[in-house]
């Protein structure tokens, strides 16, 4: 499964996983607008292979 994440190199930020990369976008500038100071923003795109997936709870519906 792809996921993006917003990162800021500068402070060490990182924002949740986003299944489409506008989410890790609008993460990103609202981070950028909300912290002062210069930033290293970058969208990374992340690979979490569904073997790797757990489940750790489920819920009859």
């Amino acid at each position: 499964m792809i996921y993006y994440q917003a990162i800021c190199r500068s402070h060490g930020w990182r924002s949740r996983l986003f299944v489409t990369e506008l989410g890790a976008l609008n993460a990103a500038n609202n981070y950028s607008n909300q912290n002062p100071g210069p930033h290293q923003m970058a969208i990374l795109e992340v690979f979490v292979p569904i073997e790797a997936l757990q489940v750790r709870s489920e819920q009859a519906l």
